[in-house]
Formats: structure tokens, C-alpha cells, sequence
């Protein structure tokens, strides 16, 4: 399996221990109206879900289950193991993105984990050269990454 870092942060920003350079970056849904316009939030977030979902429907599965199910906020309208179709993916990442609740998306052949600060880890079989341009072309940044949400690593 494949596994990509997906960001809107440039990797040239980063130190030699990767930590993220410019502080003065919006990194949550919460700075809407502060730090960022609805507007130019939903362009990043769109970029994130269309991305999260041309690399998973690469994959041809039809459904996905999730995990980890934490839901403090009683927004999410499943529950912990429930499977989900790829046409649901975008707006669970969506409600993920805007901390309604938060879950692993994963099936024995692709995963979808979205972390704090906007930092999105995707696992594939492949991806193709079109995806990985297209990406770019939204803004974001596509690197091989192992993602820090596996169950065996949190």
C-alpha cells in the first residue's frame, strides 16, 4: 500500500525535523471568521475532499468502514464499525474537517485518516500520475508519508 501526507502546507516551509515554519497559518475549522473567510476555507476543504475521494475511487472499492468513532459533539449520525459508500466519503471528511466528530475511514484496501491542523493521510493501492497532478493544481501537497493513525500506532 501507498501512503501520502495530503496538506495545504508547502514541505519547503518545514525545518530538518519537518515541523511547520509559518505560524501564522490557519489550521482549523474554528479560525473561520478570524484567521480565514468561509469562502477561502471551503476552497482548501473542497481541494481536500475531492482529493481524498479521486484517490479512494481509484481504488474501485464501493464502501469503506469507520473507526475510532469519537463523537463528543453528537453530530455524527454513525456508529463505531458502520460501513459507509465511496458517495458518503466526502461528507464525513467534511464533518471530520469542521470537528464534528472524528473516525478513521478504512477498508483491507484503502484508508482515509484526517488529523489536527488540516493534515490528511490517504493509503491506496496506487495512484495515478493524474490524481497526484490534479492535487497539485487544488494547492495541495502530496508526500509519501506513513500515516500516525494506524490502530497499532496511536
Amino acid at each position: 500500500m501507498l501512503e501520502f501526507r495530503v496538506t495545504k502546507y508547502n514541505p519547503k516551509n518545514r525545518n530538518k525535523k519537518g515541523h511547520y515554519l509559518i505560524t501564522e497559518e490557519w489550521t482549523d475549522f474554528g479560525e473561520v471568521g478570524k484567521n480565514v473567510t468561509l469562502q477561502e476555507y471551503e476552497i482548501v476543504e473542497s481541494a481536500y475532499l475531492e482529493t481524498a475521494y479521486e484517490f479512494v475511487k481509484e481504488a474501485k472499492i464501493s464502501h469503506l468502514k469507520l473507526f475510532g468513532l469519537g463523537n463528543s459533539q453528537n453530530k455524527s449520525p454513525f456508529k463505531e464499525g458502520e460501513s459507509i459508500s465511496i458517495e458518503q466519503l466526502k461528507p464525513v471528511i467534511k464533518s471530520i474537517l469542521r470537528n464534528e466528530y472524528w473516525c478513521r475511514i478504512e477498508s483491507d484496501e484503502v484508508f482515509v485518516h484526517v488529523g489536527y491542523d488540516f493534515y490528511m493521510y490517504v493509503g491506496v493501492p496506487s495512484v495515478s500520475e493524474e490524481a497526484l497532478v490534479k492535487a497539485r493544481a487544488r494547492g495541495l501537497f502530496v508526500e509519501r508519508w506513513i500515516s500516525p493513525y494506524h490502530p497499532e500506532q496511536e
